[in-house]
């Protein structure tokens, strides 16, 4: 709201400004008519490029989110099957040293009687 609020205060001062400019500086009503038809047609010109852009940004953003959102989630998973496939190559090394542990363990037992 705050830019919103920016924006309009922005080409409010703009507007106000350049009726202040017309109204002060001495020339005829035909001419003072041509200046101001020209100036609020650039505005127009103006904010229609401004509204267009904002859109143009607006639609961006959501594109971002939305891929990011979908990224995420692949990256999530590529993790998640990172880790499982590494889990299971790690498990047949497990139980082996579990294994050998046990062994060890059992001779030691043997030897300490």
């Amino acid at each position: 709201m705050n830019k919103k609020a920016a924006l309009l205060g922005f080409l409010t001062g703009g507007v106000l400004a350049s009726v202040a400019t017309l109204l002060y500086t001495p020339q005829s009503g035909t001419e003072f008519q041509q200046k101001a038809s020209k100036n609020i047609n650039e505005l127009k010109k103006n904010w229609q490029t401004t509204k267009a852009q904002t859109i143009a940004i607006k639609e961006n953003v959501k594109t971002s989110i939305q891929e990011g959102s979908v990224v995420a989630k692949q990256v999530s998973n590529d993790i998640k099957d990172s880790v499982q496939e590494w889990k299971t190559d790690v498990d047949p090394t497990i139980q082996k040293l579990e294994h050998d542990i046990e062994q060890l363990r059992q001779t030691l037992e043997k030897t300490n009687l």
